[in-house]
């Protein structure tokens, strides 16, 4: 482990922690920010700190991370009332992407290439290559041939990959640095297997390539069982940016393969040193990669077998109690919500989390998984949907790689029938998940449900959908906000024509009431 600056001087701590940044000396500046974080006495400090972290994560090319520390900076602040980011358009994906120059191809040439994909499917091959060896190479397209002929692989007994493969890499029609045509190449056993991994080791002494493409080769070669070249790619990895994620996990992984003690506890307190801010589940993450190295079919990293999976599900809280989770509960559904697969985790949710408002433990696990960097975004939609299933009212914060969003749940206190219930429900849930960046206040929203209840009055189950488009309306309007409506009536699937239909179902002059 790298040493800390021996401070216990807030501006101390971050100054040596900005000093590591610039000289790249990526664990010393995390470790610096972890201290400084330990010793925060006030909110605005904490916020320094994770927009300093923010930085750190934006650096490395993290971006999950970098997007999280930038909404805790914000959670921290305990401002009250609405706040959301827009990451599309502010905070966008990150990634080193190589510049590549396109090649346009014809109408003739891209049913060409469908024509070749079909073949290969169909187990014409020779047909398939024949074609593909007159065509301008294309990496998109290629890609999908590739994909194609790793469905031969294993899914035709007959299929000799050296036979087909090679007469198209040596014409430049396959790109054998491309993942994809590794993973082919990979899979397709020997003598392919031996030609790949011998070509691509050259990348090991090569400078300036980009990192995400050796993580990309390194899961590749990890996912065929090739740990030992595996561990170059993201040992190399980690030589220039020690705190890279996905290399520490699969750095650890392979440790655990090799039966190495030494480097399985480095390995796991660099990990968490780098992440610490979000909380990472250390022991679920070293059962994952123990599971992922005797696995017959290693998976990825924050993914489980399907054998661990359901051994994770044997052990969790009873769905049928009527009493609150424990701290083990809450640990054992935390892991399993943050390596199962969304359904599995989704159905567990829905019933577990009846009559959930005599469940504070459990409410406070939802509550703070809806921002953790470690549940993906399919969860954190179904955790809001219970939350308002239950009539959960007070703070909430959502964290994905498209919206973060600060703001107060409310339930609907007004006497109305269930149509409008449900539409005050069901607009909390899709404005704070959909894409366009509509402030969410319920104290709004609330008003507006009332008032059209008191214009239309009680409906029929039938016109939801026109009562929840009138509502929206209504709701932006109100809101007093510059908002662009043709990208906010898109984003919810509104178009003119329904409006005007809505009206006639509701017997309205004006969308507006």
């Amino acid at each position: 482990m790298a040493e800390v600056e021996l401070s216990v001087d807030f501006e101390k701590l971050l100054e040596f922690g900005r000093n590591a940044l610039e000289k790249e000396r990526y664990l010393i500046c995390v470790q610096n920010y972890n201290e400084a974080l330990s010793i925060c006495e006030t909110p605005e400090q904490k916020r320094r700190v994770y927009l300093a972290l923010s930085d750190l994560y934006m650096k490395v090319g993290n971006g999950t991370f970098a997007r999280y520390a930038l909404f805790m900076s914000e959670k921290v602040s305990e401002k009250g009332g609405y706040d959301g980011i827009d990451y599309p358009r502010f905070f966008p994906e990150l990634t080193e992407e190589q510049e590549e120059e396109g090649v346009t191809l014809t109408a003739e040439q891209i049913l060409a290439y469908n024509k070749a994909y079909s073949l290969i499917l169909e187990k014409k091959y020779a047909k398939a290559v024949k074609i593909l060896l007159q065509l301008p190479a294309s990496i998109e397209y290629l890609e999908s041939i590739a994909e194609a002929f790793e469905i031969a692989v294993d899914a035709d007994e007959k299929f000799r990959a050296e036979d087909f493969l090679m007469p198209l890499l040596l014409n430049d029609k396959l790109c054998l640095f491309e993942p994809k045509v590794i993973r082919l190449f990979l899979r397709s056993g020997n003598p392919m297997k031996l030609f790949v991994t011998e070509s691509i080791s050259y990348l090991l002494d090569a400078n300036n390539v980009i990192r995400e493409y050796l993580v990309d080769i390194g899961e590749i070669l990890f996912e065929s069982g090739e740990f030992a070249t595996a561990k170059k790619f993201f040992e190399k990895v980690l030589s220039a940016c020690p705190i890279d994620e996905v290399s520490l996990y699969y750095c650890l992984a392979i440790a655990y393969a090799e039966n190495d003690g030494e480097r399985i506890e480095k390995y796991k307190g660099i990990y968490y040193e780098a992440f610490r801010c979000g909380n990472p589940p250390m022991d679920a993450l070293s059962w994952a990669a123990q599971d992922a190295v005797t696995s017959d079919n290693p998976p990825y990293y924050l993914e489980i077998s399907h054998s661990l999976e359901k051994e994770w599900l044997d052990v969790l809280p009873s769905v049928k109690s009527k009493t609150d989770i424990d701290e083990e509960g809450s640990k054992a559904i935390f892991r399993f919500c943050a390596f199962a697969q969304p359904l599995e985790a989704n159905l567990y949710l829905q019933e577990v989390t009846n009559r959930l408002a005599e469940k504070p433990v459990l409410t406070e696990l939802l509550l703070s998984m809806a921002y953790s960097p470690y549940i993906t975004k399919p969860i954190k939609d179904e955790i809001l949907h219970i939350l308002l299933r239950e009539g959960y009212e007070g703070k909430f914060a959502y964290n994905t790689p498209t919206k973060g969003v600060l703001c107060d749940v409310t339930s609907l206190h007004r006497r109305v029938c269930f149509a409008w219930k449900e539409v005050y429900k069901s607009l909390q849930y899709d404005i704070l998940t959909g894409t366009t960046a509509i402030p969410m206040r319920c104290n709004v929203l609330n008003s507006v449900v009332t008032k059209c209840y008191q214009v239309i009055g009680n409906v029929e189950d039938d016109k939801f959908m026109a009562c929840y488009d009138i509502v929206l309306c209504n709701y932006v309007k109100w809101l007093g906000i510059n908002v662009d409506y043709v990208d906010v009536f898109q984003d919810m699937n509104i178009d003119v024509e329904m409006l005007k239909n809505d009206m006639q179902e509701l017997n309205l002059e004006s969308p507006f009431v």
